[in-house]
């Protein structure tokens, strides 16, 4: 028997716990405090979590004692008492990203979400490169973008920040977007629309099939709920053809992201 140790995003306790319950029944609580869970499971479980790794915990691992000083992976539980663990590797691991500080000409938080996404994924939009961003009202995403020199078409009925310059902006609802009203090649789709999850996968799906030389793209996914877990497997294959990963990052609050990859072509 191992204890095994799920370090928490703030406020996504409760889907932590969904999550856990529904991939990986075979574990079972034995602590909890703010900062992370203990599950007892068998031994080697490990490889289940490495194939399987749970979206909604920033940092998994495997405990290995208790000290009065910390080893190279270490959680304080109290005064004098670190439980050192093995961390357990995977894409969602993003416990050592820090928000960086919003410029102050980006017109909303948003931008801290791809300055995230592309530091985790390292993830180079090169100048010249054509994107898509969907919802990308007022342009937080959209400062981003332009200061690394991409050709932004913003998709968004409401209106832009009037302060950015040099993009098309299509001022419609996605949903009476079709391909006519885009460019004809498009690099990197990217979306940070208000919907459902399922609305949102759709739709970007939808215009991602669209480009067959498509790099891949960056979504992000308002507010899941406990039912939503069930469908986050579904979400992930929406984009065939491409390496997915599901995770969270500091400042989505109660968001996840989804991003995707043609490894054959963003290399």
């Amino acid at each position: 028997m191992n204890f095994y140790l799920f370090f928490i995003h703030p406020q996504l306790k409760d889907l932590l716990l969904e999550e856990l319950k529904r991939r990986h029944s075979k574990l079972s609580l034995s602590f909890s405090n703010k900062e992370f869970l203990s599950m007892k499971g068998p031994e080697g479980y490990e490889v289940h979590l490495e194939k399987n790794p749970l979206v909604f915990a920033k940092r998994m691992g495997i405990f290995l004692d208790k000290s009065a000083d910390p080893g190279e992976y270490a959680v304080r539980v109290k005064e004098g008492e670190y439980w050192n663990y093995e961390l357990i590797r995977t894409p969602c691991d993003t416990y050592d990203i820090v928000e960086s500080p919003k410029p102050e000409g980006a017109p909303a938080r948003a931008w801290h979400k791809i300055d995230e996404a592309c530091k985790h994924f390292e993830w180079k939009i090169k100048a010249g490169e054509i994107v898509i961003e969907i919802g990308s009202a007022p342009g937080g995403i959209s400062y981003y973008l332009l200061d690394k020199g991409a050709e932004l078409y913003a998709v968004d009925p409401a209106k832009m920040d009037p302060s950015l310059k040099g993009f098309k902006h299509i001022q419609r609802s996605i949903f009476d977007v079709d391909r006519r009203d885009l460019p004809t090649h498009c690099d990197w789709l990217i979306s940070d629309l208000n919907l459902s999850g399922d609305l949102n996968v759709v739709q970007c799906a939808r215009i991602a099939a669209y480009y067959s030389k498509l790099k891949g793209g960056f979504l992000t996914i308002k507010t899941p709920q406990d039912f939503d877990v069930k469908h986050m497997k579904k979400w992930a294959k929406s984009f065939e053809n491409f390496e997915t990963t599901l995770f969270h990052l500091p400042s989505h609050r109660r968001e996840i992201g989804l991003f995707f990859r043609n490894t054959a072509l963003s290399n």
